[in-house]
């Protein structure tokens, strides 16, 4: 479905809201405005007796008087003035009324031109959120204004506003039988910085695929032409991740309620019954059987959703540019982690399984020496304080608060290693564990009970405790494991440029990006993509450089400006490379220090601006994370 065509099909489809385009308040029509109205008036009797004819009054009204109740009526003689008629009257009553009016409507005005030139369809136009709540409700484009009531003057205030209608803006509009997220453009002169704008999507709950922030400065043609087309290309996309993710929501909810009128179905004679016929037997206690019964049957549900199982995103390898307005967020990396090891409370009661991490306290201060159980579960519910538990040892590493420090320290999970988010000192950390397949040990089970010796630390979930427990045993295979996503790094930019076309004509600027009000690039780790080779092994990961729209639109502009600057027949052949580079949407993946373009363009990653040179040669981009204030 493309966008741009339920523009033109459905009724309302573009909504424009914002607090400018209130009616005049003429309260505010100066005094000296009713007098220059009143001198002309005085001055003139044929411009008394046209002003009394328009207010429908008496001929032989007194200027004052007359002047009196256009001050009253003066939005019947606004309709008049906007009209262009009898505007050698009325002007100066609403000459500077009017001027500064329509410079407070300047901006959005622009844009409901622009809008109606671009789809041929007028925008609906509402002065509040209030007014506009039927219509957003319906429409498939919003343009929202941020500060949507002049008596907003803070974030605080505007994101409560728009909490109100949250069920407007999130709604979904109907074309062709089926329902479709709207896409919603927040507009305003002042807008949040990029962590406001994540806690106003967060408390509106309008998702980033389908949020857009709007400066007003720029509004104009060009750059709302590329920013819808940007947006009508990628909403076929959107949709799709985006049902994606409702239907497995749906899913688990799904899921999570079947299970839940399970257990209401339980009876106390059931547990009874298994303890004394299976547990007690096996030396497990009901409590740890049921918690893995429960999180074992609610995963299986999941999985086995039919809905699940069909095609909801088709393959397909188009890049959607990332929105450098909006911060990158590593959910899904923090979710993957705690599937693979999850952080849990030293408790003596709790019984030993295997996947069980232990540090070792007479180290914990030097090199955070860690042991793994790797001993069956069978034996452990019901050996004695003397067996000897098989463990493999560990380290514990580059320990943060900051995702961004473990790029580059070889993070990975698999292969005996893992990061595991916990809380130290009440705040949330994450570390690299890795473990060595070749320290195979052995502790009595008498010694994990003693706290002087070990802590327990972790619980590795099974897939990966058995991966390490078959790399230390030297298997005929390790456990595969599920691919983890990387975490992502915001970065600002340093652009040079010395390219020397001709002995007399030199491209040379330099822009530091450090303060636009976009996000440049993000960073994450990434392998190119596969030639489909079975045989061909997993390309390694590498620093992969994302760049923003916004960067994407900024340079672009900035190129073409540069390139108007050049002489007629000038030697535009190295510069044209530069451009051609840019303009082409796949170059918005880059592997940081990859020689591009035969070594004519030079991208990367720099753990601080300190490091990067003073020397420009060709053309750079430099690119260093935010520093934290």
């Amino acid at each position: 479905m493309q966008l741009d065509r339920v523009v033109q099909s459905i009724s309302s489809p573009l909504v424009v809201v914002d607090d400018s385009l209130m009616p005049p308040d003429f309260k505010s029509l100066t005094s000296s405005a009713l007098t220059a109205l009143f001198s002309l008036v005085e001055e003139d009797g044929d411009k008394l007796e046209l002003l009394a004819t328009l207010l429908g009054l008496e001929s032989s009204v007194e200027p004052g008087e007359a002047v009196e109740v256009a001050e009253n009526k003066a939005a019947e003689l606004w309709k008049f003035f906007v009209l262009e008629e009898h505007t050698e009257l009325l002007s100066p009553l609403f000459a500077d009324f009017a001027s500064e009016y329509n410079n407070k409507r300047y901006r959005v005005d622009s844009l409901i031109r622009i809008l109606t030139e671009l789809f041929g369809v007028a925008p609906d136009t509402y002065p509040s959120l209030e007014d506009a709540r039927k219509a957003l409700s319906s429409c498939a484009i919003a343009f929202v204004d941020y500060y949507a009531s002049a008596e907003i003057d803070n974030d605080t205030a505007a994101n409560n506003l728009h909490v109100e209608y949250k069920d407007a803006l999130c709604s979904k509009f109907n074309y062709d039988g089926a329902d479709w997220p709207k896409v919603v453009f927040l507009i305003s002169h002042a807008l949040p910085s990029t962590s406001g704008l994540a806690d106003f999507r967060q408390l509106t709950g309008i998702k980033s695929a389908f949020f857009i922030p709007l400066d007003k400065k720029h509004i104009e043609p060009r750059y709302i032409q590329r920013l819808i087309w940007g947006c009508i290309d990628q909403y076929p996309v959107s949709v799709q991740l985006s049902r994606y993710l409702d239907t497995v929501h749906n899913a688990i909810n799904f899921a999570s309620k079947t299970i839940s009128n399970e257990i209401e179905r339980l009876e106390l004679h059931d547990l009874v019954a298994l303890k004394s016929l299976r547990l007690d037997a096996e030396s497990e206690s009901v409590q740890s059987y049921l918690t893995w019964l429960v999180a074992e049957a609610l995963a299986a549900k999941v999985r086995s959703a039919p809905e699940l199982k069909a095609s909801l995103i088709p393959n397909q390898n188009s890049y959607i540019p990332i929105d450098g307005k909006l911060l990158p967020q590593s959910v899904l990396f923090e979710l993957y982690s705690e599937i693979a090891a999850a952080p849990i409370a030293d408790d003596a009661s709790d019984s030993l399984v295997m996947g069980d991490v232990f540090e070792l306290v007479s180290e914990a201060n030097k090199s955070r020496e860690l042991r793994l159980v790797i001993a069956p579960a069978c034996d452990l519910m019901r050996c004695s304080l003397d067996y000897d538990v098989v463990c493999v040892g560990g380290t514990l590493l580059d320990t943060s608060s900051e995702l961004s420090e473990l790029l580059g320290k070889s993070y990975s999970f698999g292969k005996g290693q893992l990061v595991l988010k916990h809380i130290v000192d009440g705040q949330v950390v994450y570390s690299k564990l890795s473990w060595d397949k070749k320290k195979l040990c052995t502790i009595k089970r008498r010694d994990f009970n003693s706290k002087t010796s070990y802590v327990r630390l972790a619980r590795l979930s099974e897939v990966f405790a058995s991966e390490v427990k078959e790399l230390a045993l030297s298997h005929l295979a390790r456990v595969g494991t599920p691919i983890d996503p990387s975490f992502s790094v915001a970065l600002k930019a340093l652009v040079r440029c010395k390219i020397k076309l001709s002995k007399d004509v030199v491209v040379e600027f330099l822009y530091d990006l450090s303060d636009k009000d976009f996000v440049s690039a993000i960073l994450s780790m990434g392998r190119e993509a596969s030639t489909g080779d079975e045989d061909t092994e997993a390309a390694p990961l590498q620093e992969t450089i994302l760049f923003s729209a916004q960067f994407h639109s900024w340079i672009l502009d900035i190129l073409q400006e540069e390139g108007e600057k050049l002489p007629v027949g000038a030697d535009r052949g190295k510069f044209d490379k530069i451009l051609n580079f840019f303009g082409d949407p796949k170059n918005l993946r880059v592997i940081s220090g990859k020689n591009l373009e035969s070594g004519a363009i030079k991208i990367k990653y720099l753990v601080s601006d300190i490091s990067i040179p003073d020397v420009c040669s060709g053309f750079e981009v430099w690119l260093t994370p935010y520093t934290s204030a």
